[in-house]
């Protein structure tokens, strides 16, 4: 018997021939089937930074030259924590100087009195307290060569680890460091996946 054009594709997918057909049917349906139920993760990848919403930066507080480096970006670091410290040698120097001066001139000073020279005692009294200001100054810078960690908080950037021995001038950023607790990431994602995010 002849079949109707309507029974021919039934025939195909039911007859014993044509099997090519059939296996095409059967993988058109488990695909058809599989992305209807289908549940997955769509991941869209970014280049991502850290920055904190406060950041802090700690500079060189006076030329020198990088003596020592202990943290860099990517470290947690706590309060009072050493990051990195200037050479301070040269200040060391000069406040044994300016110590030495200081004794010097109590001891011209207390000569001056016990000799009644008022006038001689008055300028001994006088340069006495000069190098008390240098030495209070250089008390000062040696403890600034020291940088040290402001808070509780991230090393956002700085990476001096490399660079020990190098030349800083005044101002130099050494590190920019953010709190533990405000921070965001910024993403830079690209245009075309914007939308699923």
């Amino acid at each position: 018997p002849r079949q109707s054009r309507h029974q021919r594709p039934r025939a195909r997918l039911v007859g014993p021939r044509y099997m090519a057909a059939k296996l095409l049917s059967c993988l058109l349906i488990v695909v058809t089937v599989f992305f209807a139920f289908a549940v997955g993760d769509y991941r869209v990848t970014a280049k991502a930074s850290i920055e904190g919403q406060v950041q802090r930066a700690l500079v060189a507080p006076f030329g020198g030259y990088l003596y020592s480096a202990d943290a860099s970006a990517g470290d947690i670091v706590e309060k009072g924590q050493l990051l990195a410290a200037l050479d301070d040698r040269d200040l060391q120097v000069k406040r044994n100087k300016w110590a030495s001066e200081r004794a010097q001139h109590q001891l011209e000073h207390n000569r001056a009195m016990a000799d009644s020279d008022i006038a001689a005692a008055k300028v001994f009294h006088e340069q006495k307290i000069q190098a008390e200001l240098e030495l209070n100054l250089l008390d000062e810078q040696i403890d600034r060569a020291q940088i040290i960690a402001p808070f509780d908080g991230l090393i956002v950037t700085g990476d001096l680890r490399q660079s020990l021995g190098s030349p800083l001038t005044l101002g130099d950023t050494l590190f920019e460091i953010a709190p533990l607790d405000s921070y965001r990431l910024k993403l830079q994602v690209n245009e075309r996946d914007i939308d699923q995010i």
